[in-house]
């Protein structure tokens, strides 16, 4: 279900819209807290979150609200291996950053040990993510 919503929400904000009114978001959280182990569900909820948040701030709302950051700083701490995950997590806080009251809920969650650990690991798929995100914080 989860690479459903990303793969809709890729490149459509009425989908993005419509995934959020039809609660898509809370769907993609609870999958991220009942599969904490499973990277390739870690890895594709960050992807749909991150392509939520694109051009919609209701959705990067609703996103935090939904408590998505713990669940994706959860997803990086656990999968520090897997370059999927970290690029997708890394991404989707990014994209989250857009809005700045996400970066004040981002820097309570001490990100940036697990930012810098990602860039470091995965270079060519986080440092960019990383970077950015960090001069914000």
């Amino acid at each position: 279900a989860c690479a459903a919503l990303r793969n809709l929400a890729a490149s459509n904000n009425d989908n993005r819209t419509r995934i959020c009114r039809d609660g898509g978001i809370s769907s993609i959280v609870n999958a991220m807290r009942q599969h904490d182990d499973q990277k390739h569900v870690q890895e594709v909820a960050c992807s749909a979150l991150g392509n939520l948040c694109l051009q919609n701030e209701d959705n990067r709302v609703a996103i935090l609200s939904a408590g998505a950051v713990p669940r994706i700083m959860l997803a990086l701490m656990t999968h520090t291996e897997v370059a999927g995950v970290q690029e997708k997590g890394c991404r989707a806080l990014y994209n989250l950053s857009v809005s700045p009251e996400n970066v004040k809920a981002i820097r309570e969650e001490e990100p940036e040990t697990v930012l810098w650990d990602a860039a470091s690991k995965f270079p060519n798929e986080c440092g960019d993510w990383s970077r950015r995100l960090l001069e914000k914080l």
